[in-house]
């Protein structure tokens, strides 16, 4: 009896846990993360590289129907591809927009396997794209030029020259229906690809590095969620300590967009090719300058806000990183052609210069944003202040003006006649195809960086 008695009182001890646990036990196949895998900056942005891809996708599969299917070049896996791509994109899109904040704690191998397919499928995705531009953009410089013999390296891509003459000339009996719009179109649709499977890449590492992780957080997550929600509805966001730098910042942006069309006009002109790519180089410099001299003043104003440890994250360092360098590669290919080249040649000087100031740019710009991510306001005259908020306003369109420039001037290879002359055609373009995707993506996750900074680290907590 005694015995019975005591496992009598021990098996309500035991089991009456159970009940009140089970909303908490590890039962559940997914629960929300008490952070986004992805800030919501970051999201948006993979819903426009996503759409830009999809785009690009679209143009494709319109030109599969210029072949008619008497043609020898004629294959239905031309029309199948864009399409899955297509499907493939729009799914993943919405996937990490949709469950941004997704644990999974059931059936983890099978999650753990697919995740890291479609991370794979990604960095796919991005080796195919930037090798298929690069093979292109060689065949139509080589389909351009006069040629005696080929040379070894000529013989090399041969078989690429012959595919491109298939699908871009009579032998393949196309209609000209959509003309040169993919061709025209590719150069700034391409880098939208780049990017996106970088992003998509990164937020589904961290989403699989998380699976397994903190099964019982499903309850304590939908307060945080709760709390979080009532907190966007309060009127916290405001343009307070910020104007001039914002407006100061809306004004380079106006100039710099007006020097790219100038630019546009000037290069196609031989007499006035030489002044466009002058203006180029300058109005980069001098937005160089303006942000160095902003990230200095910025250091010392931010020094008057509490510093946080805990604010780090990690997946906006990875993709930093990932980028810098691939800017860092682009900036000293262009040190060593401005520093190899006559100086008496002002081009080559200003290309040396450009690319210097690049370098010690991304470096400061790289601490402060280290720096500025994991600092917050904390006293009450900091509502008023804000110190270094015109800096960040400042940082967050100077950047996004270095991504327009980038995405729209560096693709040109005549933007660099210097490192195109010094490296000769085919190696700069395999050069600009591998780095300056990344270099384009530096700017535009530093200008949402800064963006998160001015809407998140400015708000009262309390000490």
């Amino acid at each position: 009896m005694g015995a019975g008695g005591e496992r009598g009182t021990k098996g309500p001890d035991i089991e009456t846990p159970n009940p009140g646990t089970c909303p908490r036990a590890k039962k559940h196949r997914i629960s929300e993360n008490d952070r986004s895998h992805g800030s919501l900056f970051l999201r948006i942005g993979a819903i426009a590289f996503g759409l830009g891809t999809m785009v690009y996708n679209g143009l494709e599969f319109g030109s599969f129907f210029e072949i008619p299917s008497s043609s020898p070049c004629y294959s239905i896996l031309l029309g199948i591809n864009p399409v899955l791509q297509m499907m493939f994109t729009f799914a993943q899109m919405y996937f990490i927009f949709a469950n941004a904040r997704l644990n999974i704690h059931k059936f983890k191998v099978l999650a753990r396997f697919g995740l890291m397919h479609v991370v794979a499928t990604n960095i796919c995705v991005w080796i195919r794209t930037v090798g298929k531009e690069t093979l292109q953009e060689i065949v139509k410089h080589h389909l351009s030029q006069e040629r005696g013999h080929p040379s070894s390296l000529e013989e090399l891509i041969l078989p690429f020259r012959e595919n491109y003459i298939k699908n871009n000339s009579n032998p393949c009996q196309k209609q000209d229906i959509m003309g040169s719009i993919v061709s025209d179109s590719s150069p700034f649709l391409f880098p939208f690809i780049v990017e996106y499977s970088l992003i998509g890449a990164a937020v589904l590492y961290v989403m699989w590095k998380n699976i397994g992780k903190d099964p019982v957080f499903a309850e304590l997550s939908e307060d945080g969620l709760s709390r979080a929600s009532s907190v966007q509805t309060l009127p916290k966001m405001n343009c307070a300590g910020s104007s001039k730098g914002l407006f100061f910042g809306l004004l380079v942006l106006v100039i710099a967009t007006i020097c790219l069309i100038v630019f546009f006009v000037l290069i196609e002109n031989e007499h006035y090719s030489l002044l466009a790519i002058f203006l180029s180089d300058v109005s980069h410099s001098a937005i160089m300058v303006l942000t160095l001299f902003t990230i200095g003043i910025g250091f010392f104003r931010i020094q008057r806000l509490r510093f946080q440890a805990d604010r780090t994250d990690h997946l906006r360092d990875i993709l930093l990183t990932v980028a810098a360098y691939g800017l860092y590669v682009y900036a000293m290919f262009g040190i060593i052609a401005g520093t190899l080249s006559p100086k008496d040649y002002v081009p080559n000087l200003l290309v040396m210069v450009t690319s210097c100031l690049t370098i010690v740019q991304v470096t400061l710009q790289s601490l402060f944003v280290a720096e500025i991510t994991c600092r917050t306001t904390y006293l009450p005259e900091h509502d008023q202040t804000k110190p270094g908020r015109q800096v960040v306003a400042f940082l967050m369109m100077g950047n996004l003006t270095l991504w327009i420039i980038y995405t729209f001037e560096m693709q040109k290879a005549e933007a660099s006649p210097v490192q195109l002359g010094f490296y000769g055609f085919m190696a700069w373009t395999v050069i600009v195809r591998a780095t300056l995707p990344l270099s384009i993506f530096y700017r535009f996750h530093s200008s949402i960086t800064f963006a998160e900074v001015w809407k998140n680290s400015y708000k009262n907590v309390a000490v």
